[in-house]
């Protein structure tokens, strides 16, 4: 019996050629695309998931209450951890995560920069099981100026990931001794790393200070406990913690506010919504997830729905089929079966096709998604996906036409051409709406964030981008910073060089912040307040206006340590009403008064509204080194900067980029968004105009002899163009004003991610709706004119 479904199935196909192929086909473009997004949003969810102690696992969170305000950090206490271990017996391991900039490394005839380096605790890898190739997890980090590297640093340093142990590494001020190689988690961990540091490798002094400042966060923190309830029930005790261990240390430093710790479960960072200040995971979009997986189901919804209009639409083709099949004793479950069987049939061919095209688009979907996803034959996941799509896409496209087509009595259809009327040609135009307004949504969506990326490029930030050339200078480097006065000036003689400004911190780039104690109206408050440290240049350089007061100036020596510019926001959320020559004082030393409020400026994304902001003099070496540069002979200016570079640092290799560059790595995520949703949105057009065009061929076969009679009587091609055109043209109005409310809620809560966005208009969806309306009016009318243009003999002929 299915042999002989199959055969009949496959009859089926080889006679109806056009009609199997846009079946098959989009089906494989819907299957395929399923398939990659299934991979993508897998891998998302899969995070940290891979390590056995992950449900036992949690980061420590802290809100920072001062005066009011309140500040969600990924980062915590440096003695939090140990002091967890000490008081709390549930708690099995605590470790510490301090990220360190840029790191470089000298070894003979080379100089080598290693990014996400960690100092860490000795237990990290009981914590983090990460798969040793060489070394004892156990003592790897154990003593004092240890390293553990992953396998592809000990390649980029030593050329092997073999032997590598013992080995020394010199770095700027203290050299390690090589102790283990691990292999890195590819896309499945939110820690982006190269290698960890022993954490008693730090500075004796440093460590001393970080240890009794509850307030000194610089790291994160890992609790692992004993049993997966222990850490379920754990948050209440934080209060009892902070009553013991933050309280007193508010009370002796006269401090008023309220430092609270919270778990984060680990399986839950990279998808996470806390620690919005200060995160250094690698952190996705929860609603990218949902986004794609809708596409996804809207993409694969299309392509079931043209298989069902062309198999009802060709019901005429198998009527008198079932009329015979029933009159030879075939009753209606058997014939169902055979319908159902034929577009799994079809489904599993599509299957087969959509894996190869899989195949041939991951490399080019990886780069798109900056992620090394693979399929494999043994992946017990995708197979059990797989083998769901089959029976979805089979039952989905199949069992309408199957219950349709089945229901034909054989007195009705034996007798004529004529199939008894019934409702399908309704179905086949709600399936066609449904198509379209899928469409006309994924259009408006691309058009939105297409528009919202233009608004984040080309809105006013507040200062000048362009043309900025920045270096980042070495502060370990001692004879360089003796002669960082001298390299100015030596750039300064260069005539296409036209400011030169120094700062620890750039737009774009993530910054800190410090305490800061407030004097105002006879009151003292605590603010943490964004930091950013620079130089007399900084404003000017970047074109950043004053509102109020002055900028630094060599003309008095008390701005050294004295003097704070601040930016107009914080005058606004702190209520100053005359904020220069407000009292100020912080941890670092600066002691003094705000002498200037700077206009406001866009120094984080436009993800994140401006927060307060305060400007102090760098009173050391900058991090940064800001060039503005004149547009003519850009080549020559960067040459010259390179030569003058090699004259005053011979250690440390030129780090550069331009300012307005840097900045729009802000938007990467929401650019490949961009290409990702373009590319689906272009898939689902041409899906449903496939489904369209075969949809309209039928059509125009139907009426054959009535275009022929038409023209006889006189009717032009256009008006025969027209007359066939003009339902589906409805059809398509009819799908853009259902699609319209839906493309705005949609992306107007994406838009929420932007604290500066665009306001979605009516031009959008309407743009979409022009769009998807002369799409199909070209795949209609194509087949229309064919149809209008036969000799009117021939067609009244037909039949």
């Amino acid at each position: 019996m299915i042999k002989n479904y199959l055969t009949i199935a496959f009859r089926n196909i080889k006679r109806n050629k056009i009609g199997s192929f846009i079946n098959v086909f989009g089906l494989a473009i819907g299957i395929s695309s399923c398939v990659l997004i299934f991979i993508f949003v897998r891998n998302e969810q899969g995070y940290d998931k891979w390590n056995p102690n992950a449900k036992r696992i949690y980061r420590v969170v802290s809100d920072l209450t001062l005066t009011g305000q309140t500040d969600h950090l990924a980062l915590s206490s440096f003695q939090l951890g140990p002091t967890l271990k000490r008081d709390y017996p549930e708690v099995e391991h605590a470790i510490r995560m301090m990220p360190v900039y840029k790191q470089t490394i000298w070894q003979p005839g080379k100089v080598t920069q290693l990014e996400n380096v960690y100092f860490t605790d000795s237990d990290c890898f009981v914590v983090f099981p990460f798969h040793f190739i060489s070394g004892n997890p156990n003592t790897a980090l154990n003593e004092p100026y240890t390293i553990v590297l992953t396998e592809e640093s000990a390649r980029t340093l030593f050329g092997t990931s073999e032997n590598v142990l013992g080995r020394m590494l010199k770095f700027a001020r203290a050299s390690y001794k090589v102790t283990g190689v691990i292999r890195q988690p590819k896309n499945e961990s939110h820690l982006n790393f190269s290698a960890f540091i022993s954490i008693s490798s730090l500075p004796r002094n440093y460590f001393q200070t970080l240890q009794y400042d509850w307030f000194r966060m610089s790291q994160a923190t890992y609790v692992m406990f004993k049993t997966e309830d222990a850490g379920k029930k754990f948050d209440p005790k934080f209060t009892q913690f902070e009553e013991k261990h933050i309280n007193p240390f508010l009370r002796e430093n006269q401090l008023v506010g309220r430092l609270h710790f919270m778990l984060q479960p680990l399986p839950d960072i990279h998808l996470g919504k806390r620690g919005e200040h200060f995160e250094y995971a690698e952190v996705g979009n929860r609603s990218y997830i949902y986004i794609f997986s809708f596409v996804a189901i809207f993409i694969l919804l299309i392509a079931c729905i043209n298989y069902m209009n062309l198999a009802t639409a060709r019901s005429t083709k198998r009527a008198k089929e079932v009329g015979i099949r029933k009159t030879a004793g075939a009753n209606r479950s058997q014939l169902i079966w055979q319908f159902m069987s034929e577009s799994v049939f079809v489904t599993l061919i599509s299957v087969l096709l959509a894996l190869c095209i899989t195949e041939i688009m991951l490399p080019f979907f990886n780069q798109l998604t900056d992620k090394s996803l693979m399929i494999s034959a043994f992946d017990p996941g995708l197979l059990l996906f797989i083998l769901v799509v089959i029976v979805f896409v089979g039952f989905a496209s199949g069992v309408y036409p199957a219950f349709y087509l089945s229901r034909f009595q054989p007195i009705e259809v034996l007798k004529s051409n004529n199939i008894p009327k019934s409702g399908s040609a309704q179905i086949r135009k709600l399936l066609v709406i449904l198509q379209f307004c899928i469409s006309i949504t994924l259009i408006t969506g691309t058009l939105v964030v297409y528009m919202q990326m233009q608004y984040v490029k080309n809105k006013d930030i507040g200062f000048s981008k362009d043309n900025v050339y920045v270096l980042r200078s070495p502060p370990a480097d001692s004879s360089f910073n003796k002669k960082f006065e001298e390299l100015k000036h030596e750039f300064l003689l260069n005539s296409n060089i036209v400011q030169v400004a120094g700062s620890d911190g750039i737009p774009g780039e993530r910054g800190g912040a410090i305490l800061q104690y407030v004097e105002y109206n006879g009151k003292k408050e605590e603010r943490l307040l964004n930091m950013m440290p620079v130089d007399y240049n900084f404003l000017p350089l970047l074109n950043i206006p004053l509102a109020a007061g002055r900028n630094f100036s060599k003309d008095f020596a008390s701005d050294d340590t004295a003097a704070f510019i601040v930016n107009e926001t914080a005058v606004k959320q702190f209520g100053w009403k005359n904020p220069v020559g407000i009292k100020m004082l912080n941890a670092l030393g600066y002691n003094g008064k705000i002498i200037g409020v700077a206009k406001d400026f866009n120094y984080a994304s436009l993800h994140t509204s401006i927060e307060p902001l305060v400007m102090m003099l760098n009173n050391k070496v900058p991090a940064y080194v800001l060039l503005k540069v004149k547009p003519q002979n850009l080549a020559s200016t960067i040459s010259f900067i390179d030569t003058k570079w090699k004259m005053f640092s011979k250690k440390y290799p030129l780090e550069s980029f331009f300012l307005d560059k840097n900045l729009d790595r802000q938007y990467r995520a929401d650019e490949k968004m961009l290409t990702i949703f373009a590319y689906f949105s272009a898939l689902t057009i041409i899906i449903a105009c496939l489904g369209l065009l075969a949809l309209t061929s039928f059509t125009t076969e139907q009426r054959t002899r009535e275009i022929g009679i038409r023209k006889v009587m006189g009717a032009s091609t256009y008006s025969i163009v027209g007359l066939l055109t003009k339902d589906f043209i409805k059809l398509v109005l009819i799908a853009l004003i259902i699609a319209a409310p839906i493309a705005w809620f949609a992306m107007d809560k994406w838009l929420q991610t932007f604290a500066f966005r665009i306001q979605i208009s009516a031009f959008f969806i309407l743009e979409a709706g022009i769009m998807a309306l002369f799409i199909a009016v070209c795949t209609i009318g194509y087949q229309a004119y064919r149809a209008a243009n036969q000799n009117p003999a021939e067609s009244i002929k037909y039949e």
